[in-house]
């Protein structure tokens, strides 16, 4: 009666120490249950003394989702007193696993740790042995694994620079092996902030001056797996456009962008808009200067440099041209001889500038020397006849060196007037 009091304890506590063991190795996400390959509550003693090892599987996931990163490991099995496990073997059955994993196999070099990617959900089956031999009985964990298998997307980053600052940020190289992509998203400035997001383009322009900048794409599949891919991009730093102007005479101005300057190099391209059309009418790819003329105003010059990169700036400025004096001859007919000739009276007192006082006159007569006068005191008398008759030039200059002129014929049959 005794001898099976003692046994009835054994078996008791052997049957308490296995299903502790086994619901040891239960995890979030994953449902773990231990499983026997035979019926018996305990097992069978190898001596009246010594029963054999119990095996206590154990299964941790890496992550929750599919495919599942499962470490299967002992979570503490045991032999009898006075004895030691020896021996670790696993057996899996499910998961999306090879034909050789349904095959008992060796894990004592890990001491019955192993990794195994699964799919599906799968069985996984321990067994250990002691150092005479002893066996224990298999038993069983279960991962279970929700719905089919999905590989991640791989996220892909092409560059292409539209010119020095803008960059066309490429993500069409980037696929799902096993679906599709469904969302791709922009990060400009490496701060872990999505700037920019398509479900359906997988390509961006942003502009970007100086660097390094960090970029990052991060591509969503159609299972919800996401994948990010990270480059870097330095821009271009874009010239500075500099205008110096001097001026040549009242109405021409001689302008310059010699000035200019761009940080990384030579400026490659000068181009004028010389009435602010937005039309550049003079280029040049060597010459920064320019020559234009202006009456009145104001009149806006713009100047727009280019660098190596085709990056620009443009400068703009303001000015007022001189308008040009007016010259002015009034004839009067103080004779008239018919078959002899013609006395006539010149007035150029009608001669002005709207800027200020004119700054010098003078007339020629057919070509003459130029004779200096004084136009609102100065009528000369000239005297045409038949054979000769006479060409006068008025020449007036305002304060700024700019000069009009008016050219008169004289005959004795009238004067003739003419622009010159």
């Amino acid at each position: 009666m005794r001898l099976f009091t003692r046994s009835a304890a054994l078996l008791f506590a052997v049957i308490i120490l296995v299903l502790a063991a086994s619901c040891s190795g239960n995890n979030v996400g994953l449902q773990a249950t231990p499983e026997r390959e035979v019926a018996a509550a305990a097992p069978a003693p190898h001596g009246p003394k010594d029963p054999k090892p119990v095996a206590v599987p154990a299964v941790v996931p890496s992550k929750a989702g599919s495919p599942v990163q499962a470490h299967f490991s002992d979570g503490g099995s045991t032999a009898a007193a006075g004895h030691h496990i020896v021996k670790w073997e696993w057996q899996f059955k499910g998961g999306g696993l090879s034909k050789d994993d349904r095959k008992w196999v060796d894990y004592t070099s890990t001491h019955g740790d192993v990794w195994k990617t699964l799919t599906k959900s799968a069985t996984g089956k321990l067994r250990v042995t002691d150092e005479t031999g002893r066996r224990s009985d298999p038993r069983g964990v279960k991962v279970k694994v929700s719905g089919k298998g999905n590989a991640a997307p791989i996220a892909d980053i092409d560059l292409a620079t539209v010119n020095g600052t803008t960059f066309q940020l490429i993500g069409s190289s980037s696929y799902d092996p096993d679906g599709t992509i469904v969302k791709w998203e922009w990060d400009f400035d490496g701060d872990g902030v999505y700037d920019y997001s398509s479900a359906t383009s997988s390509d961006v322009s942003h502009s970007f001056m100086g660097g390094p900048h960090s970029v990052a794409l991060r591509v969503t599949d159609n299972d919800g797996a996401t994948d990010v891919d990270t480059g870097e991009v330095v821009g271009n730093y874009p010239p500075t456009a500099h205008i110096d102007l001097g001026t040549a005479n009242g109405t021409s101005f001689q302008f310059s962008g010699a000035g200019s300057t761009d940080p990384e190099g030579p400026i490659f391209r000068y181009e004028w808009d010389f009435n602010n059309d937005g039309i550049f009418e003079e280029s040049s790819f060597t010459d920064p200067t320019a020559t234009h003329s202006f009456s009145g105003g104001p009149h806006q010059v713009s100047l727009r440099v280019t660098d190596g990169l085709d990056a620009t700036d443009t400068a703009t400025i303001t000015v007022t041209g001189n308008y040009p004096p007016v010259a002015d001859i009034q004839v009067e007919t103080l004779e008239n001889d018919p078959g002899i000739g013609r006395l006539y009276a010149l007035d150029f007192s009608g001669s002005h500038d709207v800027e200020g006082p004119l700054q010098s006159a003078f007339y020629t007569v057919n070509g003459g020397p130029p004779q200096p006068i004084d136009i609102n005191n100065n009528h000369p008398e000239i005297f045409v006849d038949t054979a000769n008759p006479v060409t006068v030039i008025l020449y007036v200059v305002d304060g700024l060196d700019a000069t009009s002129t008016e050219l008169v014929s004289l005959t004795v049959d009238g004067p003739v007037f003419a622009m010159e």
